[in-house]
Formats: structure tokens, sequence, C-alpha cells
């Protein structure tokens, strides 16, 4: 019972300072202070920051050069070379 006791108390002193910690948001970056070098780098991060899923865009948004165009284009590429390499269950295969 006093071990139970303790427990109990333990949880509720700690409450205050687990809310406290949820309602907190980072202050290092806010979105709207940010400069992007492109269109795409602002959809790229944005949709991600949404979805949370897609960091191939994410990734080609290095280059500021980067439009939807060349970001299609590669994800086909890249997606044929996956499949292929799929086919060939290069997955399944030992590193040894």
């Amino acid at each position: 019972m006093k071990k139970l006791t303790i427990a109990v108390i333990a949880v509720i002193l700690s409450l205050p300072f687990y809310s406290y910690s949820q309602i907190q948001t980072d202050s290092l970056v806010s979105l709207s202070t940010i400069k992007y070098h492109s269109e795409f780098e602002k959809e790229a991060l944005n949709s991600y920051i949404l979805n949370k899923k897609d960091t191939f865009n994410l990734f080609l948004a290095i280059d500021e050069n980067m439009t939807k165009e060349m970001a299609t284009g590669y994800r086909f590429i890249f997606n044929k070379v996956f499949a292929e390499l799929y086919k060939q269950k290069v997955e399944t295969k030992s590193t040894e």
C-alpha cells in the first residue's frame, strides 16, 4: 500500500510539469521567418511538415534551381530503378 501511495503522489506531482512541457512550442524557428531559395523548396518543406512522408522532394529542394517538372522526372527515374532492384530481389540478398 505504501508503494502505491508513493507512486500516486509521484504521478500527481509530475502532472504540472508534463502539461507545461506539452504547451511549449519550439521557438528556434518560425515558418514565417524562413527565407526560401525557390518556390519548390517552400512547397517541399510545407508538404513535409504537413504530411511527414515526402522526404524525396525535401532532399531535392537542396538544389535551388529545382522545379516541379525536374522533381517529377527524378522521382520517375528513382521509382523505375527501385522497381528493377525489387524485381531482382536485392532486398533479400545477403551483404556478406
